[in-house]
């Protein structure tokens, strides 16, 4: 559930935001319950609802009993799975004691904090609205609500950043304590402030060695690389992203907002939806699938989703299941992709055994390249 507002666009980002002081938290999320209960009837068949995510944009600033009603709104209209997990992203410069302890009522049970550095120098690179002291201080105030599960961001390859920095970054977030740390190299899209400012990333080459060693030091620490970019503590993998890569269907509510609807036997379609104008206007227009006026819907074949599980298994340190990719595509994955998992094999880059076929860690660091001969 794309929440778009923040207080103030960051120099990178490029996602579809606004900064808005009078923004109507109220008329907004009436929008998004509407889409979700307008919607519902296509997710009929998707099983129980395993994951809520409110990602923004800067969720943090919508009150908490505005996210309790959204929160409500899909008990009421999907059949919940025993356990439920449910995320904020929060910026630590719009959150207080009062604020979490709203959300901890409201039935969040999981933070994701968007720190991204806990070098004051390097949040101003980054033209964040927080600064190290605040961060630290609102992870502490999260604990002290009782939030058991938190998860922080972490940028590497900031222009101008050496190596050795990234490396006490690394070693401040483990002595900071969360259980799930993404980390993520910059990128700058040629539209973003920082890029019109003149600012570049780090070399490919150095980003990699930030990432290589910086893993070193999280495994270490004790944390899990499950993901490319992502770390946890034993049995704390962020939910809502393993099932995401893993193929299943997800309702992306707000503007400009994702989804995929079903993947059956025929497949599914996926949809991509307007921006905030037209999102709050909610013409609604014809389906199969339901959707608002001037979304983008793109029917998806079984090939294209069964290259999509495969290329995004294994993206996961725990890669594909043969027998459950057998069951949902009616094939062996070596049945079809034989040729390439024999050169991705010879590559280092995949272990193709009989239950499950994995990445290395060179073909975690070289994911984008795997889906690449995957696609060929």
């Amino acid at each position: 559930m794309h929440y778009p507002n923040c207080r103030r666009k960051c120099g990178y980002c490029d996602f579809a935001t606004v900064v808005e002081t009078d923004f109507d938290d109220r008329a907004y999320v009436d929008s998004l319950i509407a889409e979700m209960q307008g919607r519902a009837q296509d997710y009929s068949e998707a099983g129980d609802l395993h994951s809520i995510f409110f990602g923004g944009g800067t969720p943090s600033l919508c009150p908490a009993a505005e996210l309790a009603r959204v929160i409500d709104a899909a008990r009421e209209t999907f059949s919940f799975a025993s356990y439920v997990e449910i995320t904020v992203e929060a910026n630590p410069g719009t959150v207080d004691a009062e604020a979490f302890a709203a959300l901890k009522r409201a039935g969040v049970n999981r933070l994701s904090f968007g720190i991204q550095s806990l070098d004051d120098e390097l949040l101003r690179r980054l033209t964040r609205i927080h600064d190290s002291a605040a961060a630290v201080s609102a992870f502490g105030l999260a604990r002290e609500a009782g939030f058991e599960n938190i998860s922080c961001d972490l940028i590497f390859g900031i222009h101008g950043q050496k190596l050795e920095s990234h490396l006490e970054q690394v070693a401040a977030f483990i002595s900071l304590g969360p259980e799930h740390l993404s980390t993520y190299a910059l990128t700058l899209s040629e539209t973003s402030p920082l890029y019109r400012q003149g600012k570049r990333p780090a070399s490919s080459d150095l980003s990699a060695e930030m990432m290589s060693r910086g893993r070193a030091l999280l495994v270490n620490a004790g944390f899990e690389h499950y993901e490319v970019s992502n770390f946890a503590r034993p049995g704390r993998p962020c939910l809502h992203n393993s099932m995401v890569w893993q193929g299943y269907p997800y309702l992306g509510l707000g503007p400009a907002a994702h989804s995929l609807v079903g993947n059956g036997p025929f497949g599914g379609f996926r949809l991509a939806n307007p921006g905030l104008k037209t999102f709050l206007e909610a013409d609604w227009d014809g389906g199969p699938p339901r959707h608002l006026r001037r979304t983008q819907v793109e029917p998806v074949d079984m090939q294209t989703l069964a290259y999509e599980g495969l290329f995004l298994g294994l993206r996961l340190n725990s890669g594909v299941d043969r027998a459950l990719f057998r069951s949902r595509f009616g094939y062996d994955p070596a049945d079809r992709f034989g040729e390439a998992f024999q050169e991705l094999e010879a590559a280092g880059l995949i272990e193709l055994g009989p239950d499950r076929i994995r990445p290395t860690l060179r073909g975690l660091y070289f994911a984008d390249d795997v889906a690449l001969r995957l696609g060929r």
